[in-house]
């Protein structure tokens, strides 16, 4: 919610192995509330996902 939101906002692309890996990396570390990993995680994600084509 708020800003967590914003850190955390990312679509992983369906099918790709990468993308799913650092979606649950995400989940996990969110639900523990390290915040600060979660948010690598989604930046993986949205930088990953910008290769997709």
């Amino acid at each position: 919610m708020g800003f967590n939101a914003w850190l955390l906002d990312c679509a992983p692309t369906p099918g790709c192995a990468v993308c799913a890996t650092e979606w649950r990396n995400l989940k996990a570390a969110e639900a523990e509330g390290d915040i600060g990993q979660a948010a690598k995680h989604a930046a993986q994600i949205r930088n990953h996902t910008g290769g997709h084509r």
